[in-house]
């Protein structure tokens, strides 16, 4: 049993410090696509002062309609690539928000794993629970022949054993939030 719990905490731990890296790297590339993102939207309001400069030149006379016409339209080609690269931007953004929501909820699964460890209740709901989200969330990770292969029958089988455990656990205390 204490050779199982030690594997068991190693694993945790390799698993923890895998993810704190991947969280640590994903924050700081979200804080680099929020700068990225306000200094396209810095860039898009100066195109338009640019724009209201020309007018305001062209209103005192210092520029010709053909000049003011040349500007605004180098400056909406400028604020349609800017715009292109806003949204770009934004979807990257949104996308590695999302993986950086998945990391930081394996990282709580890990700390749920180690703490029902710590107190010595290997089994638990809440260790099963993360074990179940972790189990669930590397079979959605594989590809289509990884799911259909061996290591795909492997997760599914663990998948349904965490699972029929919990659910019998549950019924236990009249919860059926599982069918």
């Amino acid at each position: 049993m204490a050779n199982n719990n030690q594997e068991v905490l190693l694993r945790i731990k390799v698993d923890a410090d895998k993810a704190l890296s991947a969280v640590k790297q994903y924050t700081e590339e979200v804080e680099s696509l929020k700068r990225t993102q306000k200094n396209l939207q810095l860039a898009i309001k100066e195109v338009a002062k640019e724009r209201e400069k020309a007018w305001q030149a062209y209103k005192k006379g210092e520029k010709t309609i053909q000049d003011y016409n040349k500007i605004v339209e180098e400056s909406k080609n400028t604020e349609a690539k800017i715009k292109e690269q806003l949204a770009m931007n934004s979807a990257q953004l949104a996308n590695t928000s999302q993986t950086l929501r998945g990391y930081q909820r394996e990282l709580q699964n890990v700390y749920k794993q180690q703490e029902a460890l710590a107190n010595d209740s290997d089994g638990s709901l809440a260790s099963l629970r993360a074990e179940l989200s972790n189990a669930t969330k590397a079979f959605d990770n594989l590809s289509r022949v990884e799911r259909e292969g061996a290591k795909g029958t492997e997760y599914l089988e663990k998948i349904n054993k965490l699972t029929d455990e919990i659910k019998k656990a549950e019924e236990a205390t009249q919860r059926y939030q599982r069918n």
